[in-house]
């Protein structure tokens, strides 16, 4: 059952009737209300609802259209041209206007008791004065229109009248021409891959070029880029009139259930192509056509080899490294006649290059201003913080939800806003329930007798009705003051937004002008860009100058894309906001505070930190690569623990491999994974994966004299040139990490000249003498007390030789085990007291030193 319209109109029997729309006529209708409400128009018109199913060329009516002879792209610029004409109001909610109402009356009488489709309400609207006027200028008839309309409506018999043309038109999409609608987004830094694509789209033979790489790189977006150029004419000669149909895989499979259906219909798109030398076939995700594996898959393959040998059909894949080789290499009759072409992911400068080109099109599209520095800063923190995802996609995700969310707190309430309708709210709620008690009271439904005095009980509840009233008065007067004041302010930024979208269409209204060299419309076209750009001056200091009481503002700043960034991975919003650099000169000193005594160490390690960051070492090798040496219990461990929180503000930054399993010589393929056709295989390295998935880590192997010797062989090159080929054939780039290797080893013998030789320092921990031993006592201490604090609101005093208690109690241990028989006395026998005392309800404890060890006291 569709969705209703109701619509009232005046019958012989003056009876109420309902228009039922089907889902996508209904669709349209709905896009065109939020058109109106864009454009701050005063009132829904058709030409509202004739530019929506204008809007893709790939539409009912677009395809009508050009059957009938007709140019989409230019009469949706004169419908966009009428759109500009119509008068704006301040409505959220933009009522129909009696032309529609009209519309909708022909609609309903033409359909007598079925669905309106698409078809019934382009007819109807071809009545109306937008596309009477419009409909000429783009090169056919309103009566040639209305035919092909009805040819197409009766020769689908379906619901909505919409899939009735050719198997291209069916199955894919031209992209050419939906670039020419303005659809498809700026490509930038992409020059190299296109370049390469022309040049094996222009061979005679063997011309079908397959994007490989990563997901999330650009692949598609290499391809639209492409569109782009073809339809500027920036392509030679014979790709100037190109078209470019993406297949639709989804669709070519869906419902092909009987045998034969899929090969039949991709038969049928291929002879088209092949009628067509203009034509170019762009298949995304290929290796699901070649090498799904489902029925018919193989079929597939063999019906494109013989065109794509040829020359007869020229196709563009896209498919990632991996399923490329899965599928596409075995194949090798098939991956002949392809030829690759690589895109990898962009550096942080290009993508924000990138972001710096699609800038246009967020600010248009969400109604908002983004500031540079949040698109540099969205670059960097998609790199180092979504390092799962590949650049620019997780970038321009980035940037996308740092606008939607800027947009989201323009469009609602404030909170203190609604703070103050739910205090008016309560105060209404109590005069309307004083008002029920005194009106119940004088009729005499309620009992009295319970009360001394009745007549002084009425005077006190009239009384306080009074005083709630005053109250609700007063409450509502401000409410109503704040909402007023909140509207003004979020007026300047909804008549900003009106006026970039109309600047965007004029934009859109020139370039297709030019490309027909109608060049009267073009100058008209400058003109009203002229006119519109000095509007959003005046506009931009109108909301520049007003007072910003309620936070109202339509700037995407470098803060809200790290409270994206925050929100998805937890890291506190005050930390990704602070300059890198800033914290990092006092990196030697924080370090040194969760890394007691040994401080030559730290110090070099935070050297190594400061020349990475200034860009002072080889960008290709590790950040940092350090062998730590020294007793057991001295720190080593925890400075690795240290430096991962203080560089990438999360513990889970830091990758810590235990040597001790990697104590046999074939060990050495669970760091990079299993070869194929071994268990594991598909199961990754747990070195090389880790770091894939987190490039900007700590890597820590722990205890590596324990290890093989043949094991550190494998870093040789992780050292030397920042990467590491896994068992699956991808490189995992180590130039973001920073490696630590520990160990109890008295002197670093054990390992070879050629890996000592590439680590940047070997640092010997000293064994702690007793002031530090009692400053990490005193941290041990400090760290309870204050979880003691947070989770039962305990208040902990302690005596100044609590600390050299706890080393004193410990003394016999710490010559042989380092510091770590001080964490498991403060666990063991502080903690265990502590317990005690919160299960007995006591709040005020004080922290003692006693004859062997400390003590907690209740504070009384």
């Amino acid at each position: 059952m569709g969705s209703l319209i109701y619509l009232s109109i005046i019958t012989a029997v003056t009876a109420q009737r309902t228009l039922i729309l089907t889902n996508k006529a209904l669709e349209a209708v709905e896009a065109a209300k939020d058109l109106a409400r864009q454009r701050r128009h005063a009132l829904l018109e058709p030409h509202h609802v004739a530019t929506t199913l204008f809007s893709d060329p790939n539409t009912f009516a677009s395809r009508v259209l050009k059957s009938a002879g007709g140019d989409a792209a230019l009469l949706h610029a004169e419908l966009r041209k009428e759109l500009r004409r119509l008068p704006r109001g301040d409505n959220d909610n933009t009522p129909q206007s009696a032309i529609l109402e009209d519309t909708y009356k022909r609609i309903l009488r033409e359909v007598s008791g079925s669905k309106g489709t698409v078809a019934h309400l382009l007819i109807a609207l071809l009545d109306d004065e937008p596309l009477k006027k419009c409909v000429p200028k783009s090169g056919t008839t309103i009566q040639a229109v209305r035919d092909a309309t009805k040819k197409a409506a009766k020769a689908a018999g379906v619901e909505d009248a919409a899939e009735t043309f050719d198997a291209l038109s069916l199955y894919a999409i031209e992209l050419v021409e939906r670039a020419e609608h303005g659809q498809l987004d700026p490509v930038i830094g992409r020059d190299s891959e296109i370049r390469r694509l022309v040049q094996v789209l222009s061979r005679r033979k063997k011309n079908n070029p397959v994007l490989t790489g990563p997901p999330g790189v650009g692949k598609t977006a290499v391809v639209e880029g492409l569109a782009l150029r073809v339809l500027e004419g920036a392509v030679p000669e014979p790709l100037r009139r190109a078209k470019i149909w993406a297949l639709d895989l989804g669709l070519l499979m869906a419902g092909a259930s009987q045998r034969g259906a899929f090969e039949a219909r991709l038969k049928a798109v291929v002879q088209e192509l092949e009628r067509d030398p203009s034509s170019i076939l762009f298949v995304d995700e290929m290796h699901m056509l070649i090498g799904a594996g489902g029925q018919g898959a193989a079929d597939a393959a063999n019906l494109l080899k013989p065109a794509l040998a040829r020359g007869q059909l020229r196709c563009i894949g896209a498919t990632t490294d991996s399923e490329y080789m899965k599928h596409i290499e075995r194949d090798g009759a098939f991956e002949r006649r392809l030829q690759r072409v690589s895109v990898t992911e962009p550096d942080v400068s290009a993508t924000t290059a990138i972001l710096r080109g699609l800038r246009d099109t967020y600010e248009a599209h969400h109604g908002v201003r983004v500031l540079d520095e949040s698109l540099q800063h969205a670059a960097v923190l998609a790199e180092r913080y979504i390092s799962e995802r590949h650049s620019p996609d997780s970038a321009i995700d980035l940037l996308d939800e740092a606008c939607a969310r800027r947009r989201v707190l323009l469009d609602s309430r404030p909170q203190i806003l609604d703070s103050l309708n739910q205090a008016a709210n309560a105060l209404l709620g109590e005069v309307q329930a004083l008002e029920t008690e005194i009106s119940l009271r004088k009729k005499g439904f309620l009992g009295t007798y319970f009360f001394s005095s009745p007549k002084n009980m009425d005077v006190e509840l009239v009384r306080k009705l009074d005083s709630a009233r005053s109250s609700y008065a007063h409450a509502d007067a401000k409410r109503q003051e704040a909402t007023s004041a909140w509207r003004a302010e979020k007026s300047f930024y909804d008549e900003l937004r009106a006026i970039n979208l109309e600047i965007e269409d004029v934009e859109r209204d020139i370039a297709t002008q030019e490309r027909r060299s109608r060049y009267d419309e073009v100058n008209e076209g400058k003109r009203q860009l002229s006119v519109l750009q000095r509007r959003r001056l005046d506009a931009v200091r109108s909301a520049q100058n007003a007072s910003s009481t309620y936070g109202a503002t339509d700037v995407v700043s470098a803060a809200d894309v790290a409270e994206v960034v925050a929100r998805s991975t937890g890291i506190p919003v005050a930390r990704l906001s602070l300059d890198e650099g800033q914290r990092l000169l006092d990196l030697a000193e924080r370090l040194s505070r969760r890394v007691v005594g040994q401080k030559r160490a730290t110090d070099a390690i935070a050297g190594a930190v400061l020349r990475a960051r200034a860009g002072l070492r080889d960008a290709q090798r590790p950040r940092g690569a350090f062998l730590l040496l020294g007793p057991t219990g001295v720190g080593k461990t925890e400075t690795a623990r240290a430096l991962a929180q203080e560089l990438f503000d999360d513990a889970r930054a830091l990758i810590r491999i235990d040597m001790s399993e990697y104590a046999e010589k074939h060990s050495v393929s669970r760091l990079v994974g299993a070869p194929p056709g071994y268990v594991g295989h598909d199961d990754g390295g747990q070195l090389t994966e880790a770091v894939r998935r987190r490039p900007y880590a700590v890597v820590l192997l722990d205890e590596a004299e324990k290890a093989h010797a043949d094991v550190f062989d494998v870093f040789l090159q992780v050292l030397e040139d920042g990467r590491l080929t896994d068992s699956k054939g991808r490189v995992v780039d180590f130039s973001h990490a920073y490696v630590i290797l520990t160990t109890n080893a008295k002197d670093s013998s054990r390992f070879k000249p050629e890996f000592l030789n590439r680590l940047d320092r070997v640092l010997i921990y000293e064994k702690l003498d007793t002031e530090s031993l009692i400053r990490i006592a005193s941290v041990h201490l400090e760290a309870l007390a204050e979880l003691a604090s947070e989770e039962h609101g305990l208040l902990i005093q302690m005596s100044d030789d609590a600390a050299s208690a706890v080393v004193d109690a410990c003394s016999d241990e710490l010559e042989a085990y380092g510091a770590r028989p001080l964490r498991r006395y403060v666990d063991q026998v502080v903690a265990t007291q502590l317990a005690e005392r919160v299960l007995r309800g006591e709040r005020s404890l004080s922290l003692v030193s006693t004859g062997d060890g400390v003590s907690i006291r209740s504070e009384l």
